[in-house]
């Protein structure tokens, strides 16, 4: 169901213009995760943007956080070849 299969090149790199971070969402709870406009730079396809009708009916960026897999996954296997010295 898959075509022009590409490996995510650089993700260490990619990976490194990512802040982790907690925050606030708009109803006051606490929750953790990952700046979109920061992923939006390394990995855009990653990034989506969505109309908040119930909020306040702007639209913002937000992160399909199922779409960072592959590049946490390929910077694993980054930072294992270079422990390796395979880089």
């Amino acid at each position: 169901l898959k075509t022009d299969i590409e490996m995510i090149p650089n993700a260490l790199d990619k990976i490194d213009e990512v802040k982790g971070v907690t925050f606030k969402r708009h109803n006051g709870k606490k929750s953790a995760g990952i700046i979109a406009q920061e992923l939006e730079k390394v990995l855009p396809e990653a990034v989506k943007e969505k109309t908040l009708s119930l909020l306040d009916g702007e639209t913002y960026k937000t992160v399909e956080y199922d779409a960072i897999h592959g590049l946490l996954i390929q910077a694993i296997k980054e930072l294992k070849d270079e422990i390796r010295g395979n880089k």
